[in-house]
């Protein structure tokens, strides 16, 4: 079962995360934390081969579709500035 846990400030201004292992409601939590074993029970770590190609070609797909959406629109304002 997922733990919760808490982010905190230390003095010298870098960043901890407090565990609170008697916190029921996880909604209530900054982060939850896992164990291994349930990291290795994910649905994302079982998928096959054929699943993970087609998760990554609909990413690549939505994002070619903003770059292009972006590259008409800078086409219409006239932009001559090369962007990244």
């Amino acid at each position: 079962m997922a733990t919760c846990a808490n982010q905190v400030s230390n003095s010298d201004g870098s960043l901890s995360l407090v565990l609170m292992p008697t916190q029921p409601d996880l909604s209530q939590c900054q982060f939850a934390v896992m164990s291994g074993s349930e990291v290795i029970n994910s649905q994302f770590l079982q998928l096959t081969p054929a699943e993970a190609s087609h998760i990554s070609s609909f990413v690549l797909l939505v994002w070619g579709t903003a770059w292009g959406f972006k590259q008409l629109a800078n086409f219409i304002k006239g932009d001559t500035h090369v962007s990244d």
